[in-house]
């Protein structure tokens, strides 16, 4: 039998063998229960998303809004009044008539609504100023924000401001839904709410599900939006008694808001409605400026770029904290692919500063042993082979390798992937460096050039699920979650940076999770320690995924594993699942698209 046919048939004989494991697999109990939940989910995935109208209609029920304020409202030990800021130019009277209606409508009646206008605007002579004393009228200088601030702190009573833009809807217990957070968390100093839209025949449209407090999603553009509730304390800590605030808008605000080390809540219910408008993606220059002016009061060099048709933005860091990347790949033979994975790290990588860290496990074959004399010839200075036998346990290969390393920054990496943009290290390594950085991930692609990885949230499957997956390369998300930098609970190791010694502090990988979930649970030990994790939609790289690692599917021993996996897993992590801090409550755990919970 010649060599060249050998190796055929030991391929095919290997195909059959894995087939058969899995047919094998598929006729036991834990086999059928995988496959009808496979086939009951695909069944659903092929349900048009709920309509969202319908939805928030039975939301807005104005008995149940009622009950729930009568019965609560009584025990409220802290009933602060709110001031509600509005600022316009020369307002539509029907529009601006709508919107104080909604006020006046308020469940919650200790409030005062300040209209601020120039005075060409007209506000003085609203019917609704002369009906109701808790209107004030405040006279600025050309629709000025800042100016309409400044007055207000001087002449309203409020211990809370509600900013709100011209033509929004408040529901009847919007202000309610406030004090009541306030009285359950009294810390909190800025808080937001959920939103959507309402156009001209009163349907409601465009819901704006929030997660919590996401500082990076922030600066990538304002996912708050232009209405929150802040203290006076902060208003006053922004604006001296000896120096007027001079800001840029609503956007500069909640930025400076935001830097003063204050807590920041958000209440997951749509609280107001937006007045509809076509949405016109144009040159934001005041945006842009107000970005610029907050990475330097925060002392950080960057560039700000907007993403085009999206009305994001991208913060290009300088790198302030160079440092060596630890770049570490654990394999088993797969001398093809890992040949490709380095190829493109050594060829296309603009940042220069690594070491290569190759973790072997178990590897037997002669073209493995050959590849790696070939690129420790080649780069003997930064190309290191780490022998790990033993039974798989990708964590502790992973601790092996970072223990053995000596970057300032580590990069776990699969040995499936393929660079093909040259500045992927060096964006990554410039977000790492950030102190409230935890861990960095990027977009990963099939090579078909559809997603594979654009976050993960957890509470989907029963545990976690990659979002957006199978969508096109340039598919924009949920307001832009897939194109623009985002905050996620926890990102795939397949291609995952940060700094050694947040690592370390984390105490590393657990290594009672050998192959799955053993990524999440570093990335939510991140979330423990108070950092942030970061998704760049900016990097893109082919992921050929699975083709070194079995699926929990392929056997019986394949499916235990799983079992063990993820049984540990939740027992941890639990809390994450049941509520992801960076997913809404309203948005369905069955889909990975962000559609609404039915």
């Amino acid at each position: 039998m010649s060599k060249k046919f050998s190796k055929v048939l030991n391929s095919e004989n290997g195909k059959l063998s894995a087939l058969l494991q899995l047919i094998a697999f598929a006729f036991t109990r834990p086999g059928m229960k995988v496959i009808t939940g496979a086939i009951k989910k695909k069944l659903l995935h092929r349900d048009p998303p709920p309509d969202y109208n319908q939805w928030i209609r039975k939301q807005l029920n104005i008995t149940k809004i009622t009950e729930d304020f009568n019965t609560t409202f009584k025990i409220l030990s802290f009933t602060p009044t709110i001031s509600i800021i509005l600022v316009t130019k020369k307002p539509d009277s029907l529009i601006l008539a709508a919107t104080i209606k909604s006020i006046e409508d308020q469940l919650y009646t200790s409030w005062e609504l300040c209209l601020a206008g120039s005075s060409e605007s007209g506000l003085n002579n609203l019917p609704e100023k002369k009906s109701n004393a808790k209107i004030k009228i405040i006279q600025t200088e050309e629709h000025s924000l800042t100016s309409a601030i400044n007055t207000a702190i001087k002449k309203t009573k409020g211990e809370y401001y509600l900013f709100l833009e011209p033509g929004a809807l408040l529901t009847p217990d919007c202000l309610f839904e406030f004090v009541k957070y306030l009285n359950e968390h009294p810390d909190d100093e800025i808080i937001y709410c959920d939103d959507d839209r309402i156009d001209e025949t009163g349907k409601y449209l465009d819901h704006y599900f929030k997660p919590g407090w996401s500082p990076d999603t922030l600066l990538s553009r304002n996912y708050i939006g232009d209405t929150f509730l802040i203290s006076k304390k902060i208003l006053n800590t922004i604006i001296s008694s000896n120096e007027n605030y001079q800001g840029t808008g609503i956007y500069d605000l909640l930025l400076r808001a935001t830097e003063a080390n204050s807590g920041i809540g958000n209440i997951t219910k749509i609280l107001f409605h937006k007045r509809h408008q076509p949405i016109k993606v144009i040159e934001d220059k005041e945006t842009k400026n107000t970005l610029e002016a907050a990475l330097k009061r925060r002392e950080t060099p960057a560039e700000v770029v907007e993403i085009p048709g999206t009305a994001s933005w991208r913060i290009n860091y300088a790198i302030r904290q160079p440092g060596m990347v630890s770049i570490i790949i654990p394999t088993k033979d797969q001398a093809a692919l890992l040949k490709v994975a380095l190829s493109s790290i050594i060829n296309k990588t603009s940042y220069t500063d690594y070491e290569i860290l190759i973790i072997n496990n178990n590897s037997t074959t002669p073209e493995f042993f050959s590849l790696m004399d070939e690129f420790k010839t080649m780069l003997p200075d930064i190309f290191r082979v780490i022998d790990a036998p033993g039974p798989f346990n990708f964590s502790r290969l992973m601790n092996l390798g970072i223990a053995a390393s000596v970057g300032k920054y580590i990069l776990l990496l699969n040995n499936d992937i393929e660079v093909t943009d040259a500045g992927w290290l060096t964006q990554m390594v410039s977000n790492a460096q950030n102190l409230h950085t935890g861990a960095v991930g990027v977009k990963l692609l099939y090579p078909d050039n559809t997603i594979q990885h654009a976050g993960i949230v957890l509470g989907i499957q029963g545990h976690s699920g990659h979002v957006f997956v199978n969508q096109q390369a340039d598919f924009t998300g949920y307001h832009d979650n897939a194109i623009a930098t985002t905050n996620y609970s926890a990102l795939t190791a397949a291609c995952l940076m940060c700094r050694k010694e947040v690592y370390l502090e984390a105490g590393g990988m657990d290594e009672n999770l050998p192959v799955e979930f053993n990524d999440i649970a570093l990335c939510l030990k991140f979330l423990e320690l108070g950092y942030f994790n970061i998704y760049l939609a900016s990097v893109s790289l082919y992921h050929h995924e699975s083709a070194t690692r079995s699926h929990p599917l392929r056997n019986l021993k394949s499916w235990k594993q799983h079992e063990h996996d993820l049984t540990f897993f939740k027992s941890k992590w639990q809390a994450y699942i049941d509520t992801d801090p960076f997913y809404n409550p309203n948005l369905s755990l069955n889909e990975t698209d962000f559609r609404i919970k039915t």
